[in-house]
């Protein structure tokens, strides 16, 4: 949250101002935190929950959601493959990419032998697992609810790209007839298979929002009407919701959720206060948590539901020779392409702004490798002259008075460098890059760094993860989710107070930073093996299948708990 002083400073997002570089076919507002968010490659899938699975057991007393239900063992591969006809659109092993192994959700056994049964924290499966668990919570004591209404954001933002990747799979878990969502005029550019999906879903403003003088019948499963829209601020609200609340109906029959983050410690007061008027604010982080916590909300009213990866655009391991990256670009496509044969290029991606903490990036490099080459010392000893280059994928924001085509100049000279002495090894580029791109330009690089003062959930660095590539950032934020020792490069950081807004922020340490870019240009098996084990858990852990069960486990855990109270 890093801008002149806002009033709301927890309200992280600026007026729909117009960004400098917008995509094609934008509105006005801001890109947010993602860099070129504007495409999407995706697989979706139009699947319905009505493949059949063994009753569950009743919940035992005084449990909620699905931490009630109680293992279920699942017919085997063999009868499975002799039950109904497969329905239209329901993915097959081939589809998938992979056979169709079982699955240990909250208690519940589903689909697969025992053998193809994965151990703890292994990959979530990507098919037909996932429609007899939807089943298997229609069975249960847990009701789910009646609709599910997103009010998403619009303009090519990132919280416009979170939306949909979560409603794909949603859709893909309900049925298009229970998700609904509002339509964008202006969007991102979406593939012709994601349009698909949101015109089965999208309507006007007005018909999404339930009327204030709906009837509700007794006994009827609820709505969630869930808020996705970050220019309302944290917690926001917008006139159609007012509306529907206040209107004789109240909010009987309605579940209402606030999806929203923060990047520094804690809210301010009036962002708490909007927050309690939620029944529920689903949070990307425990991060984020913490600081709603700290901000005075129930452990019940803050929940954690990660944001999903696009994983089928990113690979961990691919083959060591790639073809040259090409956007059309001249700088960007010269600076690749013309290196020394001993370099190491690391991608930095953010908008310019303070709390992305391009000072502290700079000025870091600059001291970790002051020289055209530099002297490194591999794992075994042995000696390497290396050029370290840095790349910055960047964005100028059109609200902000932060500019890279004077900052960067400005440091040069505090640092007494000229722009030429670093000619080949440093590159600003803030043209537009089409997001469809960005994958390939992971893959034409060595690393990525980021040594954030805070995210709410950090997308370059999770899709840097699973790129394959090692990933250094602070160890702080709410990419400590999926970033730790094991898997990455998390730096060692103060917590200091942010800049106008009230509450602190984490201040990286620059000796931990030059040693963590030392490391990483060095190599070696030890670093392999991290970045083999970050890629590995992002693609398990965070595809947007595994995503979209975790919303309907909250969803139905919450819908139990407001029941029982």
């Amino acid at each position: 949250p890093s801008r002149p002083f806002n009033p709301h400073p927890q309200h992280r997002y600026a007026p729909p101002l117009a960004p400098a570089n917008p995509c094609p076919s934008t509105s006005s507002l801001n890109r947010l935190d993602r860099l070129d968010p504007c495409a999407a490659s995706v697989d979706p899938r139009e699947l319905h929950p009505s493949v059949a699975a063994e009753p569950a057991e009743p919940a035992e007393p005084g449990t909620a959601g699905i931490e009630g239900l109680v293992e279920a063992e699942s017919e085997s591969k063999e009868e499975s493959e002799n039950s109904a006809e497969p329905r239209p659109g329901r993915p097959s092993s081939e589809t998938s990419g992979a056979p169709s192994p079982g699955l240990k959700l909250a208690g519940l056994k589903v689909g697969g032998s025992p053998e193809q049964r994965p151990p703890a924290a292994a990959n979530f499966s990507k098919d037909a697992a996932f429609i007899q668990i939807a089943d298997a919570f229609h069975q249960s004591t847990a009701k789910m609810p009646q609709e599910i209404l997103w009010f998403k954001e619009c303009g090519c933002t990132g919280i416009e790209i979170e939306a949909v990747r979560i409603l794909r799979g949603l859709v893909a878990r309900l049925g298009a007839d229970r998700v609904k969502t509002n339509k964008c005029e202006q969007s991102s550019s979406w593939p012709a298979q994601v349009h698909e999906v949101l015109e089965q879903i999208e309507v006007e403003d007005e018909h999404l929002f339930p009327s204030g003088s709906r009837q509700v019948n007794p006994g009827s499963p609820p709505t969630v009407l869930v808020i996705h829209a970050a220019f309302l601020g944290v917690c926001g609200v917008n006139a159609h919701l007012e509306q529907a609340v206040q209107g004789p109906a109240g909010r009987k029959g309605l579940v209402l959720v606030s999806r929203s983050m923060v990047e520094v410690d804690r809210l301010d007061a009036e962002a708490s206060r909007d927050c309690n008027r939620f029944d529920y604010v689903w949070v990307p982080s425990a991060q984020s948590r913490e600081a709603f916590l700290e901000s005075g909300l129930s452990k019940d009213r803050v929940k954690v539901l990660p944001e999903a990866v696009d994983t089928s655009a990113f690979s961990c391991r691919s083959a060591k020779v790639q073809p040259p990256f090409r956007s059309g670009a001249q700088a960007l496509d010269n600076f690749l392409a013309h290196k020394p044969k001993q370099s190491f290029t690391f991608l930095s991606m953010f908008k310019w702004e303070p709390r992305k903490n391009w000072y502290g990036l700079l000025e870091s490099f600059l001291e970790a490798f002051p020289e055209q080459y530099t002297s490194v010392r591999g794992p075994n000893g042995e000696s390497r002259n290396v050029s370290v280059r840095l790349l910055v994928k960047t964005q100028i924001l059109g609200w902000s008075p932060d500019d890279p085509r004077q900052d960067v100049p400005d440091l040069l000279r505090e640092k007494r460098l000229s722009e030429g002495s670093l000619e080949g090894r440093l590159l600003v580029f803030h043209d537009f890059l089409n997001s469809s791109e960005i994958p390939k330009l992971f893959k034409a690089v060595d690393g990525f760094i980021l040594p954030t003062h805070g995210e709410g959930w950090g997308l370059p660095l999770i899709e840097a993860m699973a790129s394959g590539i090692p990933t250094i950032s602070t160890g702080w934020g709410g990419h400590m989710d999926f970033m730790s020792k094991e898997n990455s490069w998390p730096v060692s950081y103060d917590l200091v107070d942010s800049q106008n807004y009230g509450a602190r922020w984490a201040e990286p340490r620059k000796e931990a930073l030059i040693e963590a870019m030392r490391e990483v240009v060095a190599g070696g098996a030890l670093v392999r093996g991290k970045v083999d084990r970050g890629c590995d858990l992002v693609h398990q852990k965070y595809h947007i299948d595994a995503v979209a069960n975790q919303a309907v486990e909250l969803m139905i855990g919450s819908l139990e708990a407001l029941h029982k109270s």
